[in-house]
């Protein structure tokens, strides 16, 4: 599971550097870009089905350990 989650990183993390490449490119061809922001979506405080959650591990709220 280690090895997925840091391979998961690494992959993010390689997107992220692509995205500023592309952007330094853009700007050294004079293309502007205008990044806008989502629209919000309301999340609602009720409580999902119990087989929403079927076979998934309770991992807490970012505790320590």
């Amino acid at each position: 599971m280690r090895r997925i989650v840091n391979d998961a990183e690494r992959i993010l993390n390689d997107i992220d550097r692509l995205d500023i490449d592309a952007e330094e490119l853009d700007l050294v061809r004079g293309f502007t870009h205008h990044h806008h922001v989502g629209e919000k979506i309301g999340i609602p405080d009720t409580q999902y089905a119990s087989d929403f959650w079927q076979d998934v591990d309770d991992e807490g709220l970012g505790g320590t350990r």
